[in-house]
């Protein structure tokens, strides 16, 4: 079988999921943890690291477990394939049949890119890897090609400004807090006041389901506190599924300030809207405007309410007060981008000769594997490929 009649597949490996699914579909068909484990009086001749599941996740009191990916970087490569391994099996698909489509950090470095090439041609042996930034395919998702992604993660929070398809290395900023630290704070602010709501070995997932199902972002932080603490009665009740709903008061919205204040959570750091801002003057003064007017969000924690008009409120008073500028930050924000939708959008949108590499060069921002197998040839027959009708 050629790799003309096969479909490419695109790998989205993040550090709390891992996305699987085939390019011409417009979301993945395999989510899978990105948590590996193994039973903590496992004898030493079978102590390797196997994927674990969400619902077995919550018996880490008889399990060791393990990120191999952490901030969108793998630091355990063994780990990290087996997961690789999982998504396949889970997938159903032989992955030498198939080209693959990998999706990368803004942090990602050569010798990650090399490493990973190595492990998916010689250990699985696909016939052909690419490499596309995250980054790059939230907005494309948007159908922008220019703007500024604010992509929140497990781990970590990436600003990534884009211009025509390209990264603007130099003005890329990080904070190292993410969907992980947030539900942290938020277990450490629960267990303080109501240690009994957590029992052991539950309590970073069942503050999780919190986070995800009743927190929210605030407007204005200091005012919502007051009102708290004015009107003792105003609280939201989430059932954990035992049939007993539980009541929560002010920790369902301040977990979500440490994205705006990261000195609650004890970083240094700039909080996003900052980190915006700086991101965006550090690129040349004549694409300010293109960059200010096109922000995608994506991203667990840019989901949470009141996230994007949070964003809006703190960049229209960090920005110098220009009419051009804030008629342009006016309905900017877009959220919800998927990967698999815009890679859909961008392949399609591909001419179908790519014999310069010009178009493949801009999907990737100038990121292609270092080995010959994943060059000129395959970048022509991966996305011709891909194209649906």
């Amino acid at each position: 079988m050629s790799i003309e009649d096969v479909t490419p597949v695109v790998i989205d490996s993040g550090s709390s999921s891992i996305k699987a699914g085939f390019a011409c579909e417009t979301k993945p068909r395999v989510v899978i943890s990105s948590v590996t484990g193994q039973l903590k009086k496992q004898s030493e001749e079978r102590n390797k690291y196997r994927p674990v599941e969400k619902d077995t996740q919550l018996k880490n009191d008889i399990l060791e477990m393990r990120s191999p990916i952490q901030r969108g970087i793998v630091i355990d490569w063994d780990g990290a394939t087996e997961l690789w391994e999982n998504a396949f099996n889970n997938l159903r698909i032989t992955p030498k049949c198939h080209p693959m489509l990998l999706t990368e950090s803004p942090f990602t470095t050569n010798a990650d890119r090399e490493k990973m090439t190595e492990i998916f041609f010689e250990t699985f042996n696909t016939p052909g890897v690419c490499f596309a930034n995250q980054a790059i395919m939230s907005l494309f998702g948007s159908g922008r090609t220019t703007g500024i992604v604010i992509e929140s993660g497990e781990h970590a929070t990436h600003v990534t400004p884009i211009y025509k398809g390209k990264v603007i290395t130099g003005a890329v900023s990080h904070l190292d807090i993410g969907g992980h630290q947030l539900t942290e704070y938020l277990t450490t602010m629960v267990s303080a006041e109501r240690s009994h709501i957590f029992p052991n070995g539950a309590k970073l997932d069942m503050a999780r389901q919190i986070k995800e199902n009743i927190g929210y972002v605030v407007l204005d932080y200091e005012l919502e506190l007051a009102t708290f603490a004015a009107v003792d009665s105003i609280k939201r009740s989430y059932d954990f599924g035992n049939g007993r709903a539980v009541s929560f008061g002010k920790e369902i919205f301040r977990f979500s300030e440490a994205m705006f204040k990261p000195s609650l959570v004890g970083k240094t750091s700039d909080g996003v809207p900052e980190l915006v801002w700086k991101s965006i003057i550090k690129t040349q003064p004549d694409i300010e405007e293109a960059l200010l007017g096109n922000i995608c969000l994506t991203g667990g924690n840019t989901m949470l309410t009141g996230f994007k008009e949070r964003m809006e409120h703190e960049l229209a008073a960090l920005i110098p007060p220009l009419v051009y500028l804030l008629k342009i930050l006016k309905n900017s924000i877009v959220s919800g981008s998927t990967r698999f939708q815009s890679l859909r959008k961008t392949i399609a949108s591909l001419p179908l000769s790519l014999g310069d590499l010009s178009s493949l060069h801009s999907l990737t921002a100038g990121v292609i594997g270092p080995l010959a197998r994943s060059t000129e040839s395959l970048g022509h027959r991966l996305f011709t490929t891909a194209v649906c009708n």
